[in-house]
């Protein structure tokens, strides 16, 4: 994971952490998909208090199933993804597949480049820009869910133009959010 990526993502946990661990008795669950080799996304929702899990669409044991996760519907808390959905195929049909796992309050952190050379892992598909969190929130709706969009934004502060979205599977909970990585971050 590069630089900024991984910078924007602790600062998604230091932003929306306190919603899922305060006042609540259990360990709330976050889901990171396209597993990050160096551990930092690991790290940190352990450091804040998170129970951590990963899916690898890559390096499974069952690829014809990579887009049906192992998560009853509605049980995890958060969904992160970071330098991922670029090179997913079917990136759409996994952003329905997150949007399934959330509880009703549950939010999806997706960080995928704007800009940048090619890399394939083991391809490389997309590149996403400022008006994809937006198409992302009318396919869900299209797909009869009440996803809302609670910040979008491109940083700029290394070549990769890291386009960042956090969306909320339903949107009657976007009041609870107070918070929002945009109230700190300078370069976006």
């Amino acid at each position: 994971m590069h630089v900024s990526a991984a910078k924007i993502a602790c600062l998604f946990f230091d932003t929306y952490a306190e919603y899922y661990t305060r006042n609540q008795n259990y360990k709330p669950l976050v889901l990171e998909i396209g597993v990050n080799s160096d551990k930092t996304l690991e790290d940190k929702a352990g450091s804040v208090g998170f129970d951590y899990r990963s899916i690898d669409q890559i390096h499974t044991d069952n690829p014809d199933d990579v887009y049906t996760f192992p998560f009853e519907t509605g049980s995890v808390d958060v969904v992160i993804s970071s330098s991922c959905f670029e090179h997913d195929c079917f990136f759409w049909i996994t952003f329905l597949e997150i949007m399934r796992v959330l509880k009703p309050n549950g939010v999806f952190y997706l960080n995928a480049p704007s800009a940048g050379g090619y890399h394939c892992h083991p391809i490389d598909c997309f590149r996403f820009y400022p008006d994809a969190g937006l198409a992302l929130t009318k396919w869900g709706r299209k797909n009869h869910m009440k996803v809302h969009l609670l910040e979008s934004f491109t940083d700029t502060s290394e070549s990769w133009n890291d386009y960042v979205a956090v969306f909320l599977r339903d949107e009657e909970f976007r009041l609870g959010f107070k918070n929002k990585m945009l109230d700190v971050i300078k370069d976006a």
